[in-house]
């Protein structure tokens, strides 16, 4: 297959290895029709010349330089994508014109291609990309690794609620797979997103939530209600809050990556001071975001474009670096005499070529960027339709 591309969303494919039927379906798919060369910088067409034992092919690959022995993926996206994988057997025969291909197996997609791909002429201008926004460091929510930067962020945001004296006791728990494992209520902390509050830490109907938007901190304390009550009472704790640090990434995914612990001794915490802890948390979590994220203006052409995502050919430097290295990005579309529209892609497959690379991705279909993927989906609707109203007239 030819170097420099990589594949990352793997197809859902039905293999088909039955000799008998692989002819079956070239016979009915690939007589009149070519194939591409899979993997290739540049549209490489295939054209089968005929079989040849079992598993041979005769294939014609214009002026692909094929090595014997290389592996091929041949493929064709009809109603659905098809592909037929196997190595070159030997090379330059026919007079020079074809090589012989033995197939080790075909596939097709189980699911039919929901959208059609339409491409886009560069040249024109009339679709671009541009305004690229990427995060320096990506947070595994799998693994919860957390960057220090984050860490030196919110440990500078608990440093400014003791300056201000905001409560007696103030502990920043990250949550760590090694914290979870060791404590059940950073777990569910991590779990639910919520808050928990309790007024009077003596007082052991004041573990029962506030409202539905709270945690009940009695029902996760079980028998150690009691314990825990004594324990405030030894260390003359009156009044005790949980807020959940929650980090939102690009792709508009959210989770808790510490908690707030704070203890009042004289004063008792309220909703409103919960509030109050929560909004300026999210507000140091926005900065830690921005620091986090790598603004690129430069203006990159679309190569083609479907309702399900699109190929954008990156050029710039700066963003040829950063995207190799990231699940996705965040970006702005822009059709012609129209404004952008805000997207936010998964990075799907990645062709190094001569001038730059190519990069597909699938669009996501984010409930806060609802507007902007409707504008999107409607645009492309028009494409398409422009694009079969050109094929008739020609």
């Amino acid at each position: 297959m030819p170097a420099n591309y990589k594949d990352i969303k793997s197809r859902d494919l039905q293999y088909i290895r039955d000799i008998p039927k692989i002819h079956q379906v070239i016979r009915k798919n690939f007589t009149n029709n070519s194939l591409l060369l899979g993997g290739s910088d540049t549209p490489i067409e295939v054209r089968i010349r005929g079989f040849r034992g079992e598993k041979g092919l005769m294939i014609d690959l214009g002026s692909y330089p094929a090595q014997k022995d290389e592996e091929l993926i041949l493929y064709k996206i009809l109603d659905r994508y098809i592909h037929i994988a196997g190595h070159v057997k030997d090379t330059g025969i026919l007079g020079g014109q074809a090589h012989l291909f033995f197939v080790d197996h075909l596939a097709v997609a189980k699911a039919h291609r929901s959208s059609t791909r339409i491409p886009i002429d560069t040249e024109e201008g009339s679709v671009f990309a541009s305004n690229f926004r990427t995060s320096r460091f990506e947070i595994d929510e799998n693994t919860l690794s957390i960057p220090v930067f984050i860490k030196m962020g919110l440990a500078s945001f608990e440093k400014q609620l003791k300056i201000v004296n905001y409560a007696d006791n103030i502990y920043l728990h990250f949550l760590t797979p090694e914290n979870i494992r060791k404590d059940n209520l950073l777990r569910i902390l991590r779990n639910n997103n919520k808050p928990i509050l309790v007024q009077d830490c003596l007082d052991p109907s004041s573990y029962k939530p506030f409202n539905s938007s709270y945690l009940d901190y009695s029902h996760i304390l079980g028998d150690g209600l009691k314990d825990k009550i004594e324990s405030c009472r030894h260390k003359k704790i009156v009044s005790e809050i949980y807020i959940p640090a929650i980090y939102i990434t690009h792709d508009q995914t959210s989770f808790c990556i510490a908690s707030i612990q704070m203890q009042r001794k004289l004063r008792k915490f309220t909703p409103m001071d919960v509030k109050d802890i929560w909004l300026q948390s999210k507000t140091t979590l926005k900065k830690i975001q921005d620091s986090n994220t790598v603004f690129i203006k430069s203006r990159q052409s679309i190569l083609d474009i479907s309702e399900n995502g699109l190929r954008i050919f990156i050029t710039d430097e700066q963003l040829k670096t950063s995207l190799v290295r990231q699940r996705g990005f965040t970006f702005d579309l822009l059709f012609r005499m129209q404004s952008p529209i805000t997207l936010y892609a998964m990075i799907r497959s990645i062709a190094h070529v001569e001038n730059g690379i190519k990069i597909g991705v699938e669009i996501q279909a984010h409930s806060s960027r609802q507007r902007d993927f409707a504008r999107f989906c409607n645009n492309v609707k028009e494409l398409s339709a422009e694009s079969v109203d050109t094929s008739k007239d020609s």
